[in-house]
């Protein structure tokens, strides 16, 4: 868990993921939405491997302009 992230103006959130398994990783993160029900969001993390997640970017996170907390399981 993240208690909070925001990408307004001026403002990133990124999560780094680290995979140092031998097998890809599929990484479910929910995005929890000041005021908005969560966006739920699967990315892949290869193999001995690190995947930078750009919360603003929409096929990633829940886009620009937004307020929220983070549980990546």
């Amino acid at each position: 868990y993240f208690a909070e992230g925001f990408t307004g103006l001026g403002w990133e959130t990124e999560l780094h993921l680290l995979n140092d398994n031998f097998e890809d990783a599929n990484v479910e993160i929910t995005y929890l939405l000041d005021g908005g029900a969560p966006v739920g969001r699967t990315v892949v993390v290869p193999a001995q491997s690190k995947r930078v997640v750009d919360a603003r970017n929409p096929d990633e996170g829940p886009g620009a302009d937004v307020a929220f907390g983070v549980r990546i399981s």
